[in-house]
């Protein structure tokens, strides 16, 4: 069963409820708009800090609200969990550490037996409550996409007993422990992620001109290799955030064009927001792309408000879609 249907090409992108980024929450009737332009999907983005603000005590009203009003819009939900800003009341040794001795304040450390049974029980909790044809748990970028481990944050307790010693960048051990550490993490992780749908998404981004080895940014090609080979014949979507923007460089785009082929990847690429529509969407259809996802608003484009000319784009966007 495929969560996007045959006739669905956009996605709207709802950086959500803590206006990420300053984005603004589009309104139930903005959402009918964008629905009868032709977007059938809202990707959102609730953060743990809301969904269980102090240990053991959920509040799951963001959730509740979020699939009220994409359900009365005619929207399907797609939720993409977690972005890397987890909650206050997470204990110290459930972090990674630096060197330094300080802790980093917005992942855990994938080392931390408890801590990611914690998080991956909740996870789990999350897609058996919400169960629903028209639901869909993904897992979320990490650091907007560009790191597959916070970088050189290996060092808490639970690293150093794994490693068997201290982590050095410099020696080639650490790196190839740190590479498997990270595929085995993303790969158990996607256990969870892949039982409704038997889809994997896939949020990572490499920027290459923002190449950070430390992070392990550069890994995504051997993730995908092992989601391959764990997920054998099930859909590998990746959700690009980047491809047709300026900003970052040519290589970029033959990077993704590469993951596309080797590994049979269904494509979703930014639209450049609603302004870019006219000259992306007949770029992403002739690259064989699957669709596009979409920010109607953004402090980006410093547009606050869902205007007419927008629902036009994606309109129209959709129709050339349709049509291809």
């Amino acid at each position: 069963m495929n969560f996007m249907q045959s006739d669905e090409f956009l996605l709207l992108m709802n950086l959500g409820h803590n206006m990420l980024q300053g984005t603004p929450v589009l309104s139930l009737d903005d959402r009918k708009r964008l629905h009868d332009a032709g977007i059938r999907t809202a990707i959102e983005y609730p953060e743990w800090v809301d969904l269980e603000p102090a240990q053991g005590n959920y509040n799951f009203s963001t959730i509740d609200q979020t699939l009220d009003v994409n359900r009365l819009s005619g929207m399907k939900t797609i939720f993409s969990i977690f972005n890397p800003w987890i909650p206050e009341w997470i204990p110290d040794e459930w972090r990674p550490r630096y060197e330094s001795g300080v802790y980093n304040t917005a992942f855990m450390s994938i080392w931390n037996k408890e801590a990611v049974e914690y998080r991956n029980n909740l996870i789990s909790m999350l897609i058996d409550k919400y169960h629903a044809d028209d639901v869909m748990f993904i897992q979320g970028d990490i650091d907007t996409g560009e790191s597959v481990l916070p970088s050189y944050a290996w060092y808490d307790k639970f690293a150093l007993e794994d490693f068997g010693g201290t982590p050095n960048w410099e020696d080639n051990s650490t790196k190839e422990w740190l590479e498997k550490s990270a595929i085995d993490f993303y790969v158990r992780t996607q256990e969870i992620f892949h039982s409704q749908f038997k889809e994997i998404w896939n949020a990572h981004q490499w920027l290459i001109s923002k190449k950070n080895p430390a992070s392990c940014n550069y890994l995504q090609e051997k993730i995908l290799e092992a989601y391959k080979k764990t997920f054998e014949g099930d859909k590998l979507v990746l959700l690009q955030y980047t491809y047709f923007d300026d900003s970052h460089p040519r290589e970029n785009e033959i990077y993704v064009d590469k993951l596309k082929d080797a590994y049979g990847c269904e494509v979703i690429a930014e639209a450049l927001f609603c302004k870019g529509l006219p000259t992306t969407t007949p770029k992403a259809i002739a690259k064989g792309f699957r669709g596009q996802i979409i920010c109607p608003t953004h402090p980006h484009t410093h547009e606050s408000r869902l205007e007419g000319w927008m629902v036009e784009n994606i309109r129209h966007s959709y129709q050339t879609w349709k049509k291809n």
